[in-house]
């Protein structure tokens, strides 16, 4: 149907997407669907950050800078810094994975 639709035609379009929208995901459906993005975004576009002890012979591996900075308690720009620099952070010298 082309050209001007009829306020019928739009009513029922309307009332459809109403249904839709309030019908949606269950919560359980929508954790579901989140998780597996994050998952997918993490073990794609991550870089995987390793901070290797120079003292012992420790490695500690993330799967993303943010996860490194979060458990190791370092900024996501210091990280990066030591990296580019390539001096140790303490203990440990930062480097990534390729």
């Amino acid at each position: 149907m082309r050209g001007k639709k009829s306020p019928e035609h739009l009513e029922k379009v309307i009332s459809n997407l109403k249904k839709i929208n309030l019908e949606g995901f269950s919560p359980e459906v929508r954790a579901r669907i989140t998780k597996g993005m994050v998952d997918f975004n993490i073990k794609t576009k991550g870089k995987k950050v390793v901070f290797t002890n120079i003292e012992t012979p420790e490695v500690l591996t993330f799967v993303s800078i943010r996860d490194a900075a979060l458990k190791m308690d370092i900024s996501r720009r210091q990280i990066n810094k030591y990296i580019l620099s390539k001096e140790p952070w303490g203990k440990y010298k930062i480097s990534f994975i390729d």
